[in-house]
């Protein structure tokens, strides 16, 4: 019984105990929420003080200006002017495109950056020159390739000169014509060869009558030089000129040596000789004809010349060793003429006998008048 009372009673005291440490753990959770809403409630107050803080104390950020809106009068005024220089800006680039894709040459400066070679001087534009004043323009501008022929060559005048270019329109045949009657016209004994096979222009621009003998006959031994030849008595200019019949057995006789010896014999009878050949980079005669001579000028027009066609022709005359004197350059402004400063006077100062020198002179400036016409060069 004592054993039964006692476990009952031990059995009580453990459920006291029990419900005690359940209580202690509640009082336990009870505190630790305290904590923890004290904690948050600590935190709270703290911000609540920061705001307050925060609110009185002055403001760090000023308002320069109170912002306004601005109503566009007028879009398109707007568009138009980004739309002109959008247009200006085109307009430059493609200008700057197209310069540095020009290879053309306007002036002698060009010539001489292009080829290093020397230029003995410039033909006019006869649209930009007086009517009043053009004979004497002409006249001086071969003067000064006379001249300088002369100096650059150790001042001896060449004997057989080779008037060539680069490709065609480059003003080559009228530069033979108009040089062959300068020289005449100073009182040389000049030949004008028309060496050109395979476009002869001289007997057309000299208006002579076609299929007229000439170099064809001379060459092939069918004529005597004395037969073939034609000339000019208003200057004294000789022609052997060349026609449009030429075939294949004439061009063959080109580059025989007895062709050379022809031109050397014929040449003895004469102060000058000059030769009009096709251009370099057409055909082969310009180099067989170059051969011959004892110095070659070439002929180029301004706007229409081409840089790396001018130095593709040098390339070829220096691989057979022949003498380039220097450049021509024709159709040349005003402005970049050799001779823009003044014509026609003496060395007294006073103006020249115009008449006296027109009925001299009539030749060379018609050939300059017809290629004007033309609008390009023979």
């Amino acid at each position: 019984m004592v054993a039964v009372s006692l476990k009952k009673k031990t059995k009580k005291e453990n459920k006291k105990t029990i419900e005690l440490g359940r209580k202690q753990l509640a009082i336990q959770d009870q505190q630790d929420q305290l904590n923890l809403n004290s904690e948050l409630y600590e935190t709270i107050r703290r911000r609540i003080q920061v705001l307050e803080m925060e609110q009185n104390r002055p403001a760090r950020i000023s308002v320069a200006y109170n912002a306004s809106s601005v109503l566009m009068s007028n879009k398109r005024i707007k568009g138009v002017i980004a739309a002109i220089f959008g247009a200006l800006a085109c307009g430059m680039a493609l200008a700057l495109i197209r310069s540095k894709a020009d290879k053309s040459l306007y002036a002698p400066d060009d010539i001489i950056r292009c080829i290093s070679v020397p230029v003995l001087g410039t033909i006019s534009n006869v649209k930009q020159r007086d009517k009043a004043t053009l004979l004497e323009h002409i006249t001086y501008d071969y003067q000064t390739i006379r001249t300088n022929l002369r100096l650059l060559n150790d001042g001896i005048m060449p004997k057989i000169i080779v008037v060539t270019s680069p490709v065609m329109a480059e003003g080559k045949t009228t530069l033979s014509i108009n040089l062959a009657s300068s020289l005449a016209q100073a009182g040389n004994k000049v030949l004008l060869i028309d060496g050109d096979l395979w476009k002869p222009d001289v007997a057309r621009l000299l208006h002579l009558p076609e299929n007229s003998l000439g170099l064809r006959n001379v060459l092939l031994g069918s004529k005597r030089f004395e037969e073939a030849v034609h000339t000019l008595p208003l200057i004294g200019l000789d022609l052997l000129v060349t026609d449009k019949r030429n075939d294949s057995e004439t061009i063959e006789q080109l580059s025989r040596p007895a062709t050379a010896n022809i031109i050397e014999e014929i040449s003895s009878n004469y102060d000058n000789v000059i030769i009009d050949t096709p251009p370099v980079l057409a055909t082969h005669g310009a180099l067989l004809w170059s051969k011959m001579a004892d110095a070659v000028i070439l002929s180029s027009f301004a706007g229409f010349s081409a840089g790396p066609d001018l130095k593709e022709t040098l390339e070829r005359l220096a691989q057979i060793n022949v003498k380039v004197l220097g450049n021509v350059l024709c159709n040349v402004s005003a402005r970049h003429s050799y001779n823009r400063y003044g014509y026609g006077y003496d060395s007294s100062g006073e103006i020249k006998n115009k008449k006296k020198a027109a009925g001299t002179k009539s030749l060379m400036l018609s050939l300059q008048l017809q290629n004007s016409k033309k609008d390009e060069p023979a």
